[in-house]
């Protein structure tokens, strides 16, 4: 009875050795796998904030901007209603959003940007921009030859403030003995604000030697000072 008790007894011991050392093995690759995902993430988020630390030159076209920051500003103000005939100074309030993922883009995506993917890293990643800005618009004359005197036309400038938040949700899944049920998922929030102000003014030969009529077109504009953001706040959730 005693040898079969300890032949028991063994058998447990040698079991649960067995047991912990599956579990400690599943513990490391459920951590290597997180890491894994965590670094994959983070070098999306410096990706993202070194392309948005890039100055877009001043003195360029608003159509014409090739940095990510300047894709971001001109398609916002592209899509609002900063453009209407009235020659008055106003607020207008303007919603930022934008979606890019680790697809290729196209000539049709309006923020043509993309983060090479590792070999081998099986993840994918949704970048989501969203914000609100300020712009100032200040009031504009349209050239008139009506009556006893000429009235030149004057540009419309705007002034541009705000802030955006890049969401970045990366979604990973293992592969392996130890594959979860479901993906890991690892979320980043990190916030930008323009520096400074960013000042936009009418341009064109029509403006320049007073004779344009027609309201202001968004072709029509040009950046004055130089974009660049800066980050204000960062959290991450996985």
């Amino acid at each position: 009875m005693f040898v079969l008790a300890t032949m028991m007894l063994l058998i447990v011991m040698g079991v649960s050795a067995i047991v912990a050392a599956g579990l400690n093995a599943g513990a490391s690759a459920v951590q290597r796998d997180r890491t894994q995902l965590e670094l994959y993430a983070s070098s999306i988020d410096r990706t993202i904030r070194d392309a948005l630390a890039v100055t877009e030159a001043p003195n360029r076209m608003l159509s014409a901007t090739q940095t990510l920051g300047g894709q971001i500003l001109r398609e916002a103000i592209s899509n609002s209603e900063m453009f209407p005939e009235d020659p008055g100074g106003r607020e207008v309030p303007v919603e930022v959003r934008a979606v890019f993922n680790n697809t290729d883009p196209t000539d049709d995506d309006p923020v043509r940007f993309r983060v090479t993917r590792p070999a081998g890293v099986d993840a994918v990643y949704t970048v989501v921009v969203s914000g609100n800005l300020r712009i100032v618009k200040e009031p504009y004359l349209r050239a008139s030859t009506e009556g006893p005197v000429t009235i030149p036309s004057t540009p419309m400038m705007a002034t541009v403030t705000g802030e955006i938040t890049v969401e970045v949700m990366t979604v990973f899944t293992p592969a392996g003995a130890f594959r979860p049920l479901d993906p890991y998922t690892f979320s980043s929030f990190t916030t930008y604000s323009l520096n400074g102000s960013v000042v936009l003014e009418e341009t064109g030969t029509a403006v320049d030697d007073g004779t344009k009529i027609d309201p202001p077109l968004f072709g029509d504009m040009i950046l004055r000072n130089a974009i660049s953001w800066t980050v204000i706040r960062h959290e991450t959730i996985g």
